[in-house]
């Protein structure tokens, strides 16, 4: 059975609440980049919601990552208290959908892959001076 807007609209309801609730807030404490995505998500979504286009694949992959790309962006306001995340490629994917068009699923992954990279190794880094602060010390 495919999965349909219809057989689902209470979760779909849901969804689109979240997000709206994330815009807000996200637009009210000044991070404007999880702002854009989670409207342009919004956007998506309330496009099958309004039956101008129909819930496939396409727009259950750029929801998947849409919602890891919101993930990784508050873990670097939780670290780094910006939210200073490459979106411009999931900006272009909404727009290519919403005009039925299709977009690089990898490329996007390797954005949000490249931002939790660059995290890991700024832990790894904070560790080690950490552990050669330990040892100057006598500190283990």
């Amino acid at each position: 059975a495919r999965w349909t807007y219809d057989d689902n609209e209470d979760l779909m309801t849901e969804l689109l609440r979240e997000l709206h609730t994330i815009k807000g807030t996200s637009r009210m404490l000044g991070f404007l980049t999880l702002e854009k995505i989670s409207h342009g998500l919004e956007d998506v979504l309330k496009a099958t919601a309004e039956r101008r286009t129909e819930f496939n694949d396409i727009i259950l992959n750029i929801t998947l990552l849409t919602l890891d790309m919101i993930d990784t962006c508050l873990m670097k306001i939780k670290t780094d208290e910006n939210d200073d995340c490459p979106v411009d490629n999931f900006l272009k994917a909404y727009s290519s959908i919403l005009k039925g068009g299709t977009f690089d699923r990898k490329h996007l992954q390797d954005e949000i892959d490249g931002i939790s990279q660059k995290k890991s190794n700024v832990q790894e880094q904070e560790n080690s001076v950490d552990d050669v602060q330990s040892i100057q010390t006598g500190k283990n």
